[in-house]
C-alpha cells in the first residue's frame, strides 16, 4: 500500500470515530458559561423536595448551547441531596435536577459545575421548619361601619417547634359570625412567618368573627379567632381597650358585652339624641379577667 493511500485510510478512520455532531478535524466545544434558568431562591420545608427543579444551560464562547455536556450538581451548604447528581445537557444545552432540602432549617446551596470545575453557578434555597403553632399577630378587637373594612387586616404568625418563623405556609381565613366579606381569604406566610388576609369588611351584625388555620396541617393554637364589632349608625360607640392582649374567648365576651351596652345606652337616650352621630365612650381594662 502506498504512503498516500495509507494516510487517507487513517484520516477516514479518525473522522469515523469523531463525535457525529462535530465536523471532522474540529475540537469539542469548550464550556464558557453556565446560566441559571429556573429553581433559584426557593423556600421549602426541611427534608422536602423543592417544587421547581434546578435547571441550568451550558454555553460555548459564542453563547451557543452545548449538547451532551456533563455537569455535576453538588450540595455545598445546608445538607440535603440532588437527584441525579450528574446530568448531561440536552439539545437546548440544558440540564435539570431535583433538590431535596436538608433536615436543619436555614440556608441551603447547590453548586453546578463542568468537568474541570472552572465554570460554576450556585443555587440558593431556604429550608424552614415544619409548622408547629400559629398565633394571633395583628388585627383583632377593631370596629368599623357595616360594609366597610377594618383598618388593620387580620394577620397570624406561624412558628416551628423551635419558635422560629415558618415562611411559605398557606393559611386560610374564614368568616364565622356576622356576615361581611373577605378579600384574599388564603394567604402565604412571608419570610417573617406572618400571613395577612387581604381585607375584612364587616357585616351588619354587631359582633363579627373570623377564624384562621394552617392549611393541610393541625398545629397548636388553631383556630385563631379575630373579633370585631360593627360601629352603630347612631347613639354611642362603646370602645373597650385592653392594656394586655386578651385571649380570643375574652375578646369575644367583651365584644358581645360592648354591643349590648351600646344598645342599652342608646335605648335610654331621648329621640333627639338617638339620631346624633355616635359618641365614643372609652373603657380601659387592665386585667381582662375582670369586667368593668
Amino acid at each position: 500500500m502506498s504512503a498516500s493511500r495509507s494516510s487517507s485510510l487513517l484520516g477516514f478512520v479518525s473522522c469515523a470515530v469523531a463525535a457525529l455532531t462535530l465536523a471532522c478535524g474540529t475540537e469539542p466545544p469548550r464550556l464558557a458559561g453556565l446560566e441559571i434558568i429556573s429553581g433559584n431562591g426557593q423556600t421549602g420545608l426541611v427534608g422536602g423536595s423543592l417544587p421547581i427543579p434546578l435547571e441550568v444551560e451550558g454555553e460555548d464562547e459564542d453563547g451557543n448551547p452545548i449538547e451532551g455536556l456533563a455537569l455535576r450538581f453538588e450540595v455545598t451548604a445546608g445538607g440535603g441531596q440532588v437527584r441525579p447528581a450528574e446530568v448531561r445537557t440536552n439539545r437546548e444545552g440544558r440540564a435539570t435536577a431535583q433538590f431535596i432540602l436538608g433536615n436543619v432549617p436555614g440556608p441551603q446551596e447547590v453548586t453546578v459545575a463542568g468537568a474541570s470545575g472552572e465554570v460554576a453557578v450556585r443555587f440558593t434555597a431556604t429550608a424552614t421548619g415544619v409548622p408547629a403553632s400559629v398565633r394571633l399577630f395583628a388585627g383583632t378587637g377593631q370596629s368599623a361601619r357595616a360594609g366597610l373594612a377594618v383598618a388593620t387586616p387580620p394577620a397570624v404568625l406561624v412558628l416551628d417547634a423551635g419558635g422560629r418563623p415558618v415562611p411559605g405556609i398557606a393559611v386560610s381565613f374564614g368568616i364565622t359570625e356576622g356576615g361581611g366579606s373577605l378579600a384574599g381569604s388564603s394567604a402565604i406566610t412571608g419570610a417573617d412567618g406572618v400571613a395577612t388576609v387581604g381585607q375584612w369588611r364587616l357585616g351588619v351584625s354587631g359582633v363579627n368573627t373570623l377564624d384562621a388555620a394552617v392549611e393541610g396541617a393541625t398545629v397548636a393554637g388553631e383556630p385563631v379567632t379575630f373579633v370585631a364589632t360593627t360601629t352603630p349608625p347612631g347613639g354611642f360607640d362603646l370602645v373597650v381597650r385592653f392594656t394586655e392582649p386578651p385571649t380570643s374567648a375574652q375578646a369575644l365576651a367583651f365584644a358581645r358585652a360592648e354591643v349590648r351596652w351600646e344598645q342599652v345606652i342608646t335605648g335610654d337616650e331621648s329621640d333627639a339624641n338617638a339620631a346624633a352621630q355616635p359618641q365614643p365612650i372609652g373603657i380601659v381594662l387592665r386585667d381582662p379577667d375582670y369586667f368593668w
